[in-house]
Formats: structure tokens, C-alpha cells, sequence
């Protein structure tokens, strides 16, 4: 289990300009790009057992809504004029919408009880 925690955090780290947003029943874990560029990636990992509805906006519209099977990935690519105000907001199941902050150490965003 150790091995594959440490493997997957590996992979996802070598993305440096690249938002890696990973979603686990009772939090969520940003890493931040190091630099911004034209095109902004933005890997959405699921590592629940359920299906999670979610979305990428930024302060004035909704830019991408999809669907990430349990346990799944999705590799969303915006125009970095929109990312003034980025965020992740997951629609099913609920949880806090999360802002997507360039160049920060990575954070946590734990379930509000």
C-alpha cells in the first residue's frame, strides 16, 4: 500500500505547470504549477469509490463541467486569460469550492463537518 502511495504522488509531482487536484472522501489536495504559461493543465484525480460531478470556473463562468468515474482522472487544458479566479468546485458529491491559487506550496482542503 505504501508503494503504491508513494508511486502515485511521484507520478503527479513531475507535473510542475500543471494544476494536480486529487479528491479523496475527506479532502482535497492542490499542487500548484511553478510557473504559469499560455495553456494552464489542470489533472483532476478521483480516489473515492464514487463517481464525482465537478467543474472548473472562473470568477465570471463556468469553463469545463465533467464526470469522473471512481478512482478516475480527467486532464483539463484553459487559456490562462482565464485564470484569474480559477477554481474546482465539485458539484456530486458536495464539497467546497476550491481555488486554484499559482505558485503555492501545496495545500489541503478538508471536509466541512
Amino acid at each position: 500500500m505504501l508503494l503504491f502511495i508513494t508511486t502515485s504522488l511521484n507520478v503527479y509531482s513531475q507535473h510542475t505547470n500543471s494544476f494536480v487536484v486529487e479528491v479523496d472522501e475527506r479532502r482535497i489536495r492542490v499542487t500548484s504549477p511553478k510557473v504559469k504559461e499560455d495553456i494552464i493543465s489542470i489533472i483532476v484525480v478521483n480516489k473515492t469509490l464514487d463517481k464525482i460531478i465537478a467543474q472548473i470556473r472562473d470568477k465570471k463562468k463556468v469553463l469545463r463541467r465533467f464526470t469522473l468515474k471512481r478512482e478516475g482522472k480527467e486532464v483539463i487544458q484553459v487559456k490562462a486569460t482565464h485564470a484569474k479566479g480559477l477554481s474546482f468546485v465539485p458539484i456530486a458529491p458536495a464539497f467546497e469550492e476550491v481555488e486554484l491559487n499559482f505558485k503555492a506550496e501545496p495545500y489541503e482542503i478538508p471536509q466541512k463537518k
